[in-house]
């Protein structure tokens, strides 16, 4: 689809290709990545965003794309996170980092969304980079599920040493 997409942005007047990626091309625990196209990506979907933005710069001129890499977004409309991370904080059942200089990035939906239309609406070719994540300001996983929890009136995060988080991940990934 990228390809097919791609040849649409070749072959007509299209001057700016915003692309929409993800945070997850690169999830190595505990490091940031050394540059835009420093990938490690942790599933299906981030390796597929990976392919995707390496046709993208291997067929299109730097001047001609964007590519957008939204962090967790969050807000109305979106189950995942309603389903997910409000369902077990309301019940007492998300374990988050013990670490306090732990921070998370996210976005809400309205945050994300504006961002990408400014984005749209720039002179892409004024632009040095190619890459920009859409995101909220870095908040403390402790602070942003401590908000949530006086909004629901209910819940709890427990917090545990990141090691036992990664741990229960392998042992769930194993299983």
């Amino acid at each position: 689809a990228t390809r097919s997409m791609v040849d649409v942005v070749r072959n007509t007047d299209i001057r700016n290709y915003l692309f929409f990626s993800t945070q997850f091309v690169f999830r190595k625990p505990d490091e940031l990545p050394r540059s835009d196209e420093d990938y490690w990506p942790v599933d299906n979907y981030g390796a597929s965003k990976v392919a995707s933005e390496q046709v993208i710069r291997s067929s299109l001129p730097p001047s001609q794309y964007l590519i957008l890499r939204p962090t967790y977004v969050w807000g109305p409309g979106l189950h995942r996170f309603r389903d997910g991370l409000l369902y077990r904080l309301a019940r007492g059942q998300l374990l988050i980092s013990s670490d306090p200089t732990r921070v998370r990035y996210y976005g809400y939906v309205d945050t994300v969304a504006s961002q990408a239309i400014a984005f749209g609406m720039m002179n892409s070719t004024a632009l040095a980079d190619r890459v920009f994540y859409l995101s909220d300001a870095a908040i403390s996983l402790r602070d942003f599920c401590g908000v949530l929890v006086r909004a629901l009136g209910r819940g709890r995060a427990i917090e545990v040493p990141s090691a036992v988080i990664r741990w229960l991940g392998h042992a769930s990934s194993a299983l």
